[in-house]
């Protein structure tokens, strides 16, 4: 085994700048491009005492956010299709009534272990079966910088 004597040393500058080129390319790896749906919980939802829930529009910041909340008991996503139309969908496949999550550019059915491989777009409608009919919508309205959901 040879070593050479010569090898030079990363500088702090050099360093810095590979790892801020990795954490780039990180995030682009993860999908975080524009249009996917990146959906998130959020715990900073206000629930009404009617039991309907208060999002911030500033969460929906752009078309294809996603954040999940609970309304009344039942996991719902509140999406962002375009620039001025808003949709709380209930994530319950309307198949069988599995649990649907944010996936892509949409939805998909958990169950998978039986064939049921709904999937749905981010307005809810479906993409593919087995599900034969959208996911359902919840009531939702704009109020000044806020939706109220339920």
């Amino acid at each position: 085994m040879t070593t050479d004597s010569t090898a030079r040393h990363l500088t702090r500058r050099e360093a810095l700048g590979s790892a801020a080129a990795l954490c780039g390319l990180a995030v682009l790896a993860s999908g975080l491009t524009q249009g996917q749906a990146q959906a998130r919980m959020l715990p900073s939802a206000e629930t009404l005492p009617d039991g309907r829930v208060k999002v911030p529009l500033s969460q929906l910041s752009r078309v294809g956010a996603v954040v999940v909340i609970d309304v009344r008991g039942e996991r719902t996503a509140v999406v962002r299709v375009s620039r001025s139309t808003y949709r709380a969908l209930v994530l319950v496949c309307t198949h069988q009534g599995a649990p649907v999550n944010p996936s892509g550019k949409g939805f998909a059915c958990s169950d998978t272990s039986q064939g049921h491989r709904s999937r749905f777009r981010r307005n809810g409608s479906v993409e593919s079966g087995p599900a034969y009919g959208p996911l359902e919508r919840l009531p939702l309205r704009k109020d000044g910088t806020s939706l109220i959901v339920g």
